[in-house]
């Protein structure tokens, strides 16, 4: 069914639903973790486009909340079957020279 709303309304609607907690932590911080996506660039864009399409099926088609981090639950076991389909360089923390940083020292030496 279509609701007629105002642009105004339409825009509050909008920025309701893209300015909520659990997506900016989604955007930001879930699917930008290196161990959470594929480690090859054309997989990381296959994956990102999988779990975005999903998520608008499932909060727009089937209107059930929380389509993001549904569908990222969902597909984040198949990463590791990705990473093994297509091995990839795995993740490296770089420093300001470019250089990877040494590794640091345990916290408890001999556990």
């Amino acid at each position: 069914m279509w609701l007629e709303t105002e642009a105004s309304l339409a825009l509050s609607i909008w920025w309701h639903q893209f300015s909520t907690g659990s997506l900016l932590l989604f955007a930001f911080f879930m699917i930008s973790d290196p161990m959470t996506t594929p480690r090859t660039r054309s997989l990381r864009v296959a994956y990102a486009v999988l779990v975005a399409l999903a998520a608008f099926v499932w909060q727009f088609v089937l209107y059930k909340p929380h389509g993001l981090i549904v569908m990222l639950l969902l597909a984040s076991p198949l990463v590791p079957l990705l990473n093994r389909w297509r091995p990839g360089e795995r993740p490296q923390w770089l420093t300001a020279s470019g250089r990877s940083p040494p590794p640091s020292p345990s916290a408890a030496p001999g556990l």
